[in-house]
């Protein structure tokens, strides 16, 4: 009698499928971001994109990111208030 040897998973379709779940979110605009070195940018941990806030990066000093994916988007201190009456 011939054992039969069940085949495991490996870890390449599962990271293929996490990639390609990973893509579809940040199309959606659900980004996996996480702040960088430089006051005022985060980037996106799949995509690559850079989102960077220009007035704090005016505020130190610093010069503007050079990614192929840029988003200007302010950060939540120099982001407009609304006043709601």
């Amino acid at each position: 009698m011939t054992k039969r040897w069940q085949r495991t998973p490996t870890t390449a379709p599962q990271s293929a499928t996490r990639r390609t779940y990973d893509h579809v979110n940040c199309r959606m605009g659900q980004h996996k971001i996480t702040p960088t070195f430089r006051a005022g940018e985060q980037v996106c941990l799949s995509c690559g994109a850079v989102f960077y806030c220009s007035e704090c990066l005016t505020v130190h000093h610093l010069p503007a990111p050079t990614a192929h994916r840029l988003y200007p988007v302010p950060c939540p201190l120099h982001r407009p208030v609304e006043v709601q009456g």
